[in-house]
Formats: C-alpha cells, structure tokens, sequence
C-alpha cells in the first residue's frame, strides 16, 4: 500500500487531473474530499465525456469499457519501458512470466501484470461482491517469482466489464509489448485466440507476443544465454525482422530438464515449393547475416524443399528435438494464416514444444 496517494478533488480540472496522469504515469486517480473517497476517475472517463461533449452528448458516442483495480503493488522505476503480460489462466501464469524476465532483462523493461475479473454489466464495478482471493494471491506468487529471476514486477487485479477493453486502456504505442498465452487450440467460436484475444491482437498498438507453452518441455529462464535448439521459420513479411530481434532474449531460455545431448543452434529455415528453381535464398542470407553479431551460438541456414509447410516443420521439430519455435507475424501473410488456422495452428497441435508468435507493433498512421 502506499502511504502518500496521489488523489485529486471533485473540483479538479480535467487539465489537472491529465497533468497527473501523465505526470507520474498512472491510468487512474482517487477523487477524495474531506478524506474521504468520492470515485475514481480514469483516461476513459475522460475520452467518455470528451466524446459526448463532441458528439452533443448524443447517445451515439463511443463508449470506453470503465474499470475499477482492486489490488496493486508499485514498482520503483516509471522510466523503463512496460512490458505487459496479461494473466487469464493460472496454470500458464509462471511460464509467461518466465518469457517476460527474459524480453525485460534483453530490453531493459519493467514487467506490468494484469489480471482482469469480467463482471456482469448488471452490477456497478464498485459495488460489485467478487472474491478476488485467488488472483491476488497468484499476483504474490508471480511477484515472488520475479525476485527469485530478478525482476521487478507490477502487478494489478481489475474488475471490468470487457476484458479487452480494461487491458487496452492500459497500454500505449509506447510500451515495449504485450505477452499473451494461448494453448494452440481453437475456441468454439471458431476464433484461434479466442474472441478477447482476437480482439487485442488487432488493436493493441505495441508489440504482441503470443505464446503457446509447453507442460512437457517447459523452458526456465537463465541469466547467461542458455543450452537451447530454437527453429525460426522465415517467410518473409513485415514481421519476419521484428521476430528476429526477440531472438537474443529468448536465448536466455532454456529446458529444466536436458535429456539429449544436441548442442545448442539457431536453425533458421525457408519452406519452399518444389515448383519453384533452386536459389540463393537471399531471406536466409539477410537473416543469418543479422544474427550472427548478436548471438554466440551457432545459426544453421536450412532450405526445405516441400509443398507442405507446416507438415515439413512438424516433421523438422520433432527429428532435430527443437526446445522453441519462433514466428514472425504479418497480416498480409502469416499473420492471416494464423487467424484462420493455418501454419502456427498446425504447428502449435502438432508439437508439443514452444511456440511463440510475434506481431509487430501497429502502424498508428495506418487507418485499419
């Protein structure tokens, strides 16, 4: 708890009340008068009544999804980038959190966990009878955790009522990435993610990090690069670049438990059609030649001549036992495939390794 709260009065300016969110970087502040608590009032609120103001408060006016935290710790540094993670299952919880120490300690960045309880619209957030036990008591154990992998983590449990919504009033194009977990499977909905998921893959204006871990092989974190086989699939696209820059981070992963003797590499491959002429393969040359002053092991190119990509990968993963797999996201290509079910869908059932897809940051000039 923290002793000197930052709060506001019920005659605040909305000027003063943005001065003081961004001042000391927080998305919400306490209205108290006379000691005592009146609300709490938050960006959306303010984007809310912006809006209606524009709009002549018509009943047509965007509505932002209100939340209310019920527990938060702080951490010390607001001037490294965040790193969100965003905790729905508890039986993924550590693993995520594990890849989170990895991309901090590579980035520089503070990690931000977010737990968000869905409410049902019937009832006021603030009124709203919800035991909050388990997840407070996860975020003591994912903060325990961080100091046992050095790291310092922020943790928050929110009552919403859209989980998307509540996760994506918190981040901004700014922050470092959101990490996500996913268990490879489809919803019954049809969505891959699931549609709260689908959603924030689409909106979230930072770098998104899915990952699809493994109960069979889990990966621990190291603070030296660690003994690790990753398989990194090159497809080209925007993303491709962006996926090989995590690369040095999650080397610092590596298995709990080596069974094999396999020295530790980087296999980058390219699945081409059998069609198609034999080449240079100018994706794998640009790729190796980018890699190899930032890592010390070794970086295998590897051309595969098939005209089933995801079968030919499969079949890859598992003769050469690869810990991780690392994909690069794009929504003209890949990126699309995976969200209709396609290469990493298959990949992700296919296996039972680590799987991690990689969406670049959004393009904030860019209408969609």
């Amino acid at each position: 708890m923290q002793r000197k709260v930052i709060t506001v009065s019920p005659r605040a300016s909305l000027s003063d009340v943005l001065y003081l969110l961004n001042r000391y970087q927080i998305s919400r502040l306490p209205v108290v008068d006379n000691d005592q608590l009146q609300g709490i009032i938050t960006r959306s609120d303010i984007i809310r009544a912006e809006a209606q103001e524009l709009l002549g408060k018509s009943h047509h006016a965007v509505q932002r999804t209100p939340s209310y935290c019920v527990y938060q710790t702080h951490t010390s540094d607001n001037y490294k980038r965040k790193l969100w993670v965003a905790i729905a299952n508890p039986n993924t919880a550590e693993a995520l959190i594990t890849f989170a120490a990895a991309i901090a300690k590579e980035k520089n960045a503070m990690v931000y966990c977010l737990n968000v309880v869905q409410v049902a619209a019937t009832y006021p957030l603030t009124d709203a009878h919800m035991n909050t036990y388990p997840e407070r008591h996860l975020m003591e154990k994912l903060e325990r955790l961080g100091e046992t992998l050095g790291i310092s983590i922020h943790t928050q449990v929110i009552l919403a009522y859209d989980v998307a919504g509540a996760i994506l009033q918190e981040i901004s194009s700014k922050d470092q990435g959101l990490i996500l977990g996913w268990q490879g499977d489809r919803h019954p909905g049809g969505q891959l993610f699931g549609s709260v998921m689908e959603y924030l893959v689409k909106k979230v204006p930072c770098d998104v990090i899915l990952v699809k871990t493994s109960h069979a092989h889990p990966l621990q974190f190291k603070a030296q690069t660690g003994k690790i086989r990753a398989l990194v699939p090159i497809a080209g696209g925007p993303n491709a670049e962006r996926a090989q820059e995590f690369i040095p981070a999650l080397l610092h992963l590596s298995p709990e438990v080596v069974r094999y003797s396999l020295p530790s590499q980087i296999c980058l491959c390219q699945v081409y059609q059998p069609q198609q002429r034999p080449q240079h393969f100018p994706l794998l040359v640009k790729a190796k030649r980018g890699l190899d002053p930032l890592v010390e092991i070794p970086i295998i190119p590897l051309p595969i001549r098939s005209s089933h990509i995801a079968d030919s990968l499969i079949r890859l993963i598992k003769e050469e036992t690869y810990d991780l797999v690392i994909l690069g996201a794009s929504r003209e290509s890949l990126f699309q495939k995976a969200l209709h079910g396609n290469i990493p869908e298959a990949i992700a059932k296919g296996t039972n390794r680590t799987v991690v897809i990689i969406r670049g940051a959004l393009d904030v000039t860019d209408p969609e």
